[in-house]
Formats: structure tokens, sequence, C-alpha cells
């Protein structure tokens, strides 16, 4: 009973916030699923789909609150995927929302700010503890953020001191070999929003090269 009236407080608190206004239908149709889960016998072995709720925080605030046990090593595991999928769609409330809940933004697998793509997403990992030069793998965060064409993400990253001069394993090049080498494959290809993004991610790192 008393995860129902949680439940029904934080929806509440939606509706005088939103204006009754739903993010979206999927999260109207998400919220009426809840219903049902919530109402179900706890089981600890069970793999709680917490990634379908990122994309509407509000009701991911729910799932935290009356469905997922920290302790749970099932759950930590879901709780790690679910910030990482916030992160890839850039969902900064539920990024927020899962911090607030104490998932930790570093990983040794799938380090969450190998996958930002804004400035806002950015700040915000790093605020909360993420490493600008983690090498976990084959390539730091800038790496990702260039490879993956998040030109405001690779800005951001060099002002929180991401260091453009490591070696990326994966091709064993500097960041800047890397996007000289992009920029000549788009311009054999006459790929003219190739060659301007990558033109753009050379002059953004030239200033940070020591």
């Amino acid at each position: 009973m008393m995860q129902i009236f949680i439940c029904i407080i934080i929806f509440l608190q939606f509706f005088v916030v939103r204006g009754f206004y739903w993010e979206s239908i999927a999260c109207h149709y998400l919220a009426e699923h809840l219903k049902n889960e919530i109402q179900k016998p706890y089981d600890a072995s069970r793999d709680f789909p917490v990634l379908t709720y990122v994309q509407c925080p509000v009701l991911l605030k729910v799932v935290l609150i009356t469905i997922i046990d920290k302790q749970n090593p099932i759950h930590q595991a879901l709780l790690k995927r679910a910030l990482r999928h916030a992160v890839m769609i850039d969902n900064l409330e539920s990024v927020r929302v899962l911090i607030d809940f104490g998932v930790s933004v570093t990983s040794t697998s799938g380090d969450p700010i190998n996958y930002v793509s804004s400035s806002e997403m950015t700040h915000l990992l790093v605020t909360n503890g993420a490493q600008v030069n983690r090498t976990h793998g084959y390539s730091t965060p800038l790496y990702w953020a260039a490879d993956s064409g998040h030109i405001e993400a690779v800005k951001a990253l060099l002002k929180l001191g991401a260091d453009p001069t490591i070696i990326d394993r994966k091709n064993n090049l500097s960041l800047k070999e890397w996007l000289q080498q992009k920029k000549e494959m788009a311009q054999r290809h006459h790929d003219e929003k190739l060659i301007k993004l990558y033109k753009e991610m050379s002059e953004a790192v030239t200033p940070f090269l020591r």
C-alpha cells in the first residue's frame, strides 16, 4: 500500500507541474503499464525493463522508488544500463534522477561519458564525477564524441580538460591526425557536410594542442 501511495503522490506532482500534459503518447502508455507492474509481487531475480522508462523521467522516478532495490546486483546492472541509455538519448532529467538515486556516472564497461552528444550532458556528468580522459578500452570520451560527430560534446570536453594529444589505441593516431584523415576521406567523397564538420572539430581542437 505504501508503494502505491508514493506512486500516486508522484503522479499528482507531475500533473500539477505539467498542467495535465503528458510528455508523449509513449509516456501515457507506459504510465498505464507501470500501474499494473507495481501491483505485482516483488521478484528479486526479475530483469525489470528500466530502460523502457528512461524516456519518461517522472515514471522513471516512480520505478526507482517502488520497484528497484539498490542492493540487488541484478538491479544494480539495470541502473548502469539505464544511465548509459539516458545519456545516449540526451535526457538530462532522467540522468539527474538516476544520479540522485545514487547511480555512479563512471563505469569500466560502457562508460556513460563516452555517449555524450551535448554540452549540457557533458557538464552534468563531469560535475558529478565523470573523467574526461578515462581510457578504458581503446578510446577516450573525446574520441568517442568526435567519431560520433558530436561537435558540441567535443567542445565541452576540451573546455573541461580533455587531452586531445592522447593517442587513440584503436587507430594509433592523435586526434589531430585522425581528424585530418577523416577530412581527407570526406573530400575524396565530396561530402561537404562532413568536410565542414571535421574542419570545425579541427579548429576546436587546435587551441588545446600542446
